[in-house]
């Protein structure tokens, strides 16, 4: 029997306490247990946090009988295609349980008109290697997996409430702006003066970046909360207004407000290939904790 979540009976994996206790307690379990045979990272609250259509199904699990034997979460950058995380039960593999979940994910994302597919698997992991052999498929592209904790923060942070920039930031100055302490934060870069603004939703919050004179956004970043941890996403800079130290800025404002909320670990995810992103995250205390692979599974 395969079971869906709507939307709008679930907002984001890891806050699963509308589903019942013993579905959540299932699900939970099935991931780790997965997590330690396969010896890999957990994904699954990284890939739940944004998703463009509300209305969307977010993700399946498959129960055999009464017991949990598959996951399957699906996470949507944008409407033009879908990445797929499954996870399926080390004890119940090669019974086609996969294969039905991966069918029921079809059929729904073609729906919303989404044909284009990854499949996003660790390259270490055993499972997801014989799956990909098996269909054929190949890595399309890959993401290195960043984690920050709150106690190991580096330079370029705005501090609690200040607008201030924490580690001493020589190109970009920070004072408090006006409005709500905590709220909104300027810089100057010597040349212009920016306001980092903050618009809460149901699920985060948008940080986004204008410039003083026209407040015209010059840039945002997307932040999905979850219990303990925040997912940072879709990192946007102005082209022109590059290698200013903004994007630093920017991170590091949304970073703040992370920790302000008693958040105590902060994610994301960032190309291989992005040496200049990955960089800027390393200055602001983000380590590499895992690597992804996309999976292409045609059109």
């Amino acid at each position: 029997m395969i079971i869906w979540q709507s939307e709008d009976k679930n907002t984001r994996i890891d806050a699963l306490t509308r589903l019942v206790p013993k579905k959540r307690f299932e699900l939970m379990t099935l991931g780790h247990i997965c997590r330690e045979y396969d010896n890999t990272f957990s994904t699954v609250e990284l890939e739940a946090g944004y998703r463009p259509d509300r209305h969307f199904r977010s993700f399946f699990l498959y129960c055999e009988g009464k017991r949990l034997a598959g996951e399957l979460f699906i996470f949507l950058p944008d409407r033009s295609h879908a990445e797929i995380t499954v996870i399926v039960d080390p004890y119940r593999r090669r019974n086609g349980i996969f294969t039905r979940l991966v069918a029921a994910a079809k059929e729904e994302l073609d729906k919303y008109g989404i044909e284009e597919i990854y499949f996003v698997a660790e390259p270490d992991c055993a499972a997801a290697n014989e799956v990909r052999e098996h269909m054929g498929a190949e890595c399309g592209y890959s993401e290195m997996m960043m984690e920050l904790s709150a106690e190991k923060t580096g330079d370029g942070l705005v501090q609690s409430g200040s607008g201030q920039s924490a580690g001493g930031e020589e190109d970009v100055a920070g004072r408090p702006a006006g409005g709500e302490e905590g709220y909104t934060v300027r810089f100057d870069d010597g040349e212009e003066g920016y306001t980092v603004r903050f618009d809460d939703g149901e699920e985060g919050f948008e940080a986004i970046l204008e410039n003083v004179p026209d407040k015209k956004e010059i840039g945002h970043v997307l932040v999905s909360l979850f219990e303990n941890t925040a997912f940072i996403s879709h990192v946007e800079i102005r082209e022109d207004l590059r290698g200013r130290g903004l994007g630093k800025m920017l991170v590091g404002a949304a970073v703040a407000r992370i920790f302000e909320n008693g958040h105590d670990t902060v994610r994301l995810q960032v190309r291989s290939d992005n040496t200049a992103a990955a960089a800027l995250y390393e200055k602001l205390g983000f380590r590499t904790v895992s690597k992804l692979d996309y999976i292409t599974a045609g059109k």
